[in-house]
């Protein structure tokens, strides 16, 4: 049944698009920033695609390089991009580095020591420890965003961490199959944004002016926003986001996940829109890289199989498009 839309929606008219005009309406009461036009977004796979695009327009950086990651290994792709920022450094680009604390310590020594030492300016997100009370409180406060924007006009985003685990034609000992983007047009001001937040809150320092937020050209025709989502502000409005976009599925759903449990987004929601005749596929790693996970996730797939879903194995390597 197709319903009204809402008047004043802000949002292009699609014919045969009105649910997603409803989605979009939803969203507009939930995120912060607005949707914007002309943007261009290119798919990289692997880290074999996204790595050496991301160390390319590092080396091309005239003003500013700010990246954020959850994860950043002192190993063969670290080093090449600590490498990378300490050259841009001494041409005089301010760069601005900040890794979440927990996932500086994937690898030891930590990466953050290396960058120290090239006089690059880095920050670790919330700094936890068991022996200091008032930092046990955000021991589950992490910062998992992933992105690289340089010049304030090309970014680079998706589910990657910076760890050679992504590079699958050096066949690591733990390969991993992710998703980066490759982001031009106004949106990329909206990433910017987000960074210079979390830069803020974890140093203090305000960025701002040409150097990281010029004016930035259309590149495209797509339409996008950036979701800002947690650790503590901006509380799950991902996850409010993803429910409107299941709560008005009208033919199919597609989920690919390494981690599927259930909670309020996961499987009642899938099993919901599939009792309305939507069609949903779900595809989770044949083999967890957590295993205490994927037994409770093992535990449930009978729910989503038994009311209408599709459930799908996938082989190594790991697929994690978070």
């Amino acid at each position: 049944m197709n319903r009204p839309l809402p008047e004043n929606l802000g949002e292009p008219d699609h014919s045969g698009a009105q649910h997603l005009q409803l989605i979009a309406a939803v969203v507009n009461r939930i995120a912060t920033q607005p949707l914007t036009s002309g943007n261009h977004f290119e798919p990289l796979i692997a880290g074999d695609a996204a790595f050496p695009a991301m160390l390319a327009a590092i080396e091309g950086a005239q003003k500013s390089v700010s990246l954020c990651t959850y994860i950043f290994d002192n190993d063969a792709s670290g080093r090449q991009f600590a490498a990378a920022l300490a050259r841009a450094v001494k041409r005089g680009v301010a760069v601005r580095v900040l890794v979440d604390s927990a996932g500086a310590r994937y690898s030891w020594p930590p990466i953050t020591r290396k960058l120290r030492q090239a006089r690059v300016p880095a920050a670790q997100f919330l700094p936890t420890s068991l022996f200091t009370p008032w930092r046990v409180a955000t021991l589950n406060l992490r910062n998992h965003r992933k992105s690289l924007v340089v010049d304030g006009l090309i970014a680079f985003t998706g589910g990657m961490n910076i760890r050679h685990g992504n590079v699958l034609r050096d066949h690591p000992a733990h390969p991993v199959q992710d998703l980066h983007f490759r982001v031009t047009g106004p949106v990329v001001a909206e990433l910017q944004e987000a960074f210079a937040n979390d830069w803020a809150f974890t140093t203090g320092e305000i960025l701002g002016g040409d150097r990281w937020f010029p004016e930035i050209p259309e590149a495209g025709d797509v339409v996008a926003r950036v979701i800002m989502d947690g650790p503590d502000a901006d509380f799950e409005k991902a996850r409010w986001t993803l429910l409107a976009a299941l709560g008005e599925a009208q033919t199919s759903v597609k989920i690919l996940t390494p981690y599927f449990l259930r909670t309020t987004l996961s499987s009642p929601p899938s099993i919901l829109a599939a009792l309305r005749g939507v069609r949903v596929d779900v595809a989770l790693p044949a083999h967890n890289n957590l295993p205490f996970v994927h037994w409770a996730s093992r535990a449930l797939w009978w729910q989503i199989l038994e009311r209408g879903c599709h459930l799908w194995l996938t082989p190594p390597p790991l697929t994690i498009p978070n």
